[in-house]
């Protein structure tokens, strides 16, 4: 693992696919978490209306 602007950065591609399938299936997990809080699932509402391109319908 390296570190790019003092965000870790991880070479899947060296890790055996084992281990990158259990990487996958744990940040899938914690997001699935994340969502179920209310106010995470407005702001992430938010952040989508405000990347629609002018014009378009909800």
């Amino acid at each position: 693992m390296t570190t790019t602007q003092n965000r870790p950065r991880i070479d899947t591609a060296a890790m055996p696919a084992q281990e990158a399938d259990t990487l996958a299936r744990v940040i899938l997990s914690a997001a699935a978490r994340a969502f179920e809080d209310p106010e995470v699932a407005a702001d992430y509402k938010h952040w989508k209306q405000q990347r629609k391109p002018k014009g378009e319908k909800a």
